[in-house]
């Protein structure tokens, strides 16, 4: 049985499995919805764990495919890159949905000290990490709505608290 659920894995997910240090979490689970007129599929990062390791250990990210970061209450957000090779953008939400700012984060693959950090303007309940210039490539910008599905979102939230 072991070898047919290797013989299912593609060799990006296998690399990708390899690439993990014992513990590290895999992808989490996601939301599809719309995006700068493109469907997004965004994997929900919610618990302490799933946030504080956030998109570290992974070696590419597919194009329409990121990761939110869910917060308990509105508060001013900062994010670091420590073992993330991959070039991000993020753009911080508030409450009311709206972009607060939107910036572009630096793989840190070395040593975590200094580490560069990435602040919210101001305070956000939510931030969304995607590949570097995404956004931008989209048209999205800082003081824009998005309609993140907070049903699902809320779903997703309330399986972990049980």
């Amino acid at each position: 049985m072991i070898i047919a659920l290797a013989a299912g894995c593609s060799d990006d997910e296998r690399n990708s499995e390899n690439s993990r240090p014992p513990g590290a979490l895999g992808p989490l689970q996601t939301v599809e919805f719309e995006l700068g007129g493109v469907t997004v599929e965004i994997e929900v990062a919610i618990t302490q764990a799933e946030q504080m390791q956030g998109l570290m250990y992974r070696e590419s990210m597919p194009e329409n495919h990121g990761m939110l970061f869910v917060n308990e209450q509105p508060r001013y957000l900062s994010f670091w890159m420590k073992n993330t090779r991959i070039p991000l953008s993020i753009a911080f939400i508030r409450d009311d949905l709206v972009i607060s700012n939107i910036e572009n984060m630096k793989p840190q693959t070395g040593s975590f000290e200094p580490v560069e950090r990435y602040h919210s303007r101001y305070k956000c309940l939510y931030a969304l990490e995607i590949n570097e210039g995404w956004f931008e490539q989209h048209g999205i910008k800082a003081g824009e709505k998005i309609d993140l599905p907070l049903e699902k979102i809320e779903q997703i939230a309330s399986s972990k608290k049980q």
